[in-house]
Order: structure tokens, then C-alpha cells, then sequence
């Protein structure tokens, strides 16, 4: 395959390489660790057939008390994201807009996980 064509891309920096790729390109596969950045789902070209995938499988796998159920759109966007988080052997990593991450950081610490907010450096 043509390196312009191949489905992922690969970077050096600072000695540590990077592959950039989707999250179809590493399913059935394990890596040592993983960015999942939220992005736009799209399950056809009405209103409500696209949704942002992060901001909403997380309030529900967070168990956040009066959360939405998952539509159609939202079940396949939590289908893609459960193959993102089930490859990282060490570190995993969700990058979602500012917005959300207000309204889910307290409780995903209160879970355990370490968050950290890049935009403010804290």
C-alpha cells in the first residue's frame, strides 16, 4: 500500500513514536496506550442522527444519575469507543470539549480516574 494511502500515520517526537490513526485501525489489536478524541458521529443526514460520541456514552458509563439512554446513534458511537478503551495495555486517554468535561470531571474522580485539564494546565 502506498504510504499516502495507508490508514494510519506515524510520528517522532522527542524519541516516542506515534501512530495516528481511527479506532477501526487498531481493533483487534493492543497498545500501550490510547487517545480518544471525542468526535462526530453520523448515522444518517437528519437532525438527530449524529451525536458527539464522548459526551455521550460517558455520562451513562460513568453512571450518572438521570442520564439519557443511549438512542440508536449513541449505541453505535459506545460501540466504537468500547473498541478504543479495551486495547491500551498502560495509559488511556479522553480528550472531549471543554463543556463536557466540566460536567463529567467530578464524578470520574470521584471514580478513580486522574484528570487532568490541558486547557488550563491543572
Amino acid at each position: 500500500m502506498e504510504p499516502a494511502r495507508q490508514a494510519t500515520k506515524q510520528v517522532t517526537i522527542s524519541q516516542a513514536t506515534i501512530r495516528l490513526g481511527s479506532i477501526h485501525s487498531v481493533k483487534g489489536k493492543t497498545v500501550d496506550g490510547i487517545l480518544v478524541m471525542e468526535s462526530e458521529v453520523w448515522k444518517g443526514h437528519a437532525k438527530g442522527q449524529s451525536c458527539f460520541d464522548l459526551a455521550t456514552i460517558l455520562p451513562t458509563a460513568f453512571g450518572v444519575e438521570g442520564a439519557a439512554p443511549l438512542s440508536e446513534i449513541g449505541l453505535a458511537a459506545a460501540t466504537n469507543v468500547f473498541v478504543a478503551v479495551t486495547r491500551p495495555r498502560e495509559l488511556l486517554c479522553l480528550a472531549l470539549r471543554k463543556s463536557e468535561f466540566v460536567a463529567l470531571a467530578e464524578i470520574a474522580q470521584i471514580q478513580g480516574w486522574k484528570v487532568v485539564d490541558l486547557a488550563n494546565g491543572a
